[in-house]
């Protein structure tokens, strides 16, 4: 399997890709005993996660559904905006990323105008960005907002010199891969470059914040949902599993704390103009709540449009079905608001030093 989720199968001295009918991402491939049928989690741009297998034996490899955890006839019978993947130059280094355009029947945008976008930073930060099926980005397309999730360098699945770009260089050239992903689409005429807006939770919340205090910034409003703030903060709270992430990503401490505290947003707040909410759970242990805490009450102390909203019972990762829907309107809400749209949704987040 290669970064673009092709299935490959070794044939004598021959290597034969494998049609896999709209599947695109593969999880926990596994082979029956005589090696003539294969098992996977798969899904893609219209599918849900689903277990599959593919004969092997034959040379047609028919592929077999057995069981989706969502009906994919449901599926087809709804508007879904299927991403392209956009190949871009970032500081002379061949970056990519999915765009998801606006898509709803129901309604169209005034004749000669642009979308907004929402920039997705992913978790990790080493994680990839996959173009299997989400309805959190399509909650956005069906609602005008077009989507770009980038794989920034040291996203997975792009082998191992891409990945190792971003050791020593996290909040670096992840920041601007994601800025000029947005430029790229701006110079394309894909999007409206004053309603640029980014979102991302954990390593991908650090990331936004880290295009916030970049001097390069073109991003118009952001909401980090329990991201790091405060690197030097992060290194003495995390848990042993990702004692020496950090080290790899950033530096070794303490040896190299002035780097910690210099790529650190939170020591940074005067250079934030942007309007930003903080979305945490009140149990996360991996990112204490502090950190959203304390990057709210200094960019409110300073004027900036902010908003802080907390959810009890709620950790690293939003499980509550309730919370996750609360937290995506809240998210959409105030980007909207930020950008000079009116929100088709009401939120009950609390907006402070609003401008709007």
């Amino acid at each position: 399997m290669n970064a673009n989720g092709i299935l490959y199968v070794r044939t004598g001295d021959d290597t034969v890709e494998i049609p896999t009918a709209g599947y695109t991402v593969f999880q926990y491939l596994s082979l029956d005993p005589n090696g003539s049928e294969l098992f996977a989690i798969a899904s893609g741009p219209k599918r849900a996660s689903s277990v599959i297998s593919i004969d092997l034996s034959n040379k047609d490899f028919p592929l077999k559904v057995h069981r989706e955890s969502r009906d994919s006839a449901e599926i087809d019978a709804l508007e879904i905006s299927e991403p392209e993947e956009i190949v871009f130059n970032s500081d002379g280094v061949t970056v990519s990323g999915y765009f998801y355009p606006p898509k709803n029947s129901a309604y169209s945008a005034p004749p000669g105008s642009l979308p907004p976008v929402l920039l997705l930073g992913h978790s990790g930060p080493t994680a990839p960005a996959q173009d299997s099926l989400d309805f959190k980005k399509q909650f956005f397309t069906s609602r005008g907002v077009a989507v770009f999730d980038v794989n920034y360098r040291g996203s997975t699945g792009f082998g191992t010199d891409f990945r190792r770009m971003l050791y020593k260089n996290c909040g670096i050239v992840d920041r601007n891969d994601v800025l000029n992903g947005a430029k790229a689409l701006i110079e394309q005429g894909r999007v409206d470059a004053d309603k640029v807006v980014i979102s991302g939770s954990s390593a991908g919340g650090y990331l936004l914040l880290s295009c916030l205090i970049s001097p390069d910034n073109i991003i118009k409003a952001a909401v980090s949902i329990y991201g790091v703030a405060d690197l030097l903060a992060l290194d003495e709270d995390t848990h042993k599993l990702e004692q020496y992430y950090n080290e790899m990503l950033i530096g070794k401490y303490p040896e190299e704390a002035a780097v910690y505290q210099e790529r650190s947003p939170i020591y940074h707040i005067d250079k934030i103009e942007t309007p930003i909410a903080f979305l945490h759970g009140k149990e996360d242990t991996v990112v204490p709540v502090k950190q959203s805490i304390t990057m709210y009450e200094k960019i409110s102390a300073r004027g900036i449009t902010t908003a802080l909203q907390l959810y009890d019972g709620e950790g690293h990762g939003f499980r509550s079905g309730d919370v996750i829907k609360a937290s995506t309107e809240a998210t959409f809400y105030f980007l909207m608001k930020a950008v000079g749209i009116e929100p088709s949704i009401q939120s009950d987040l609390e907006i402070v030093n609003s401008k709007f």
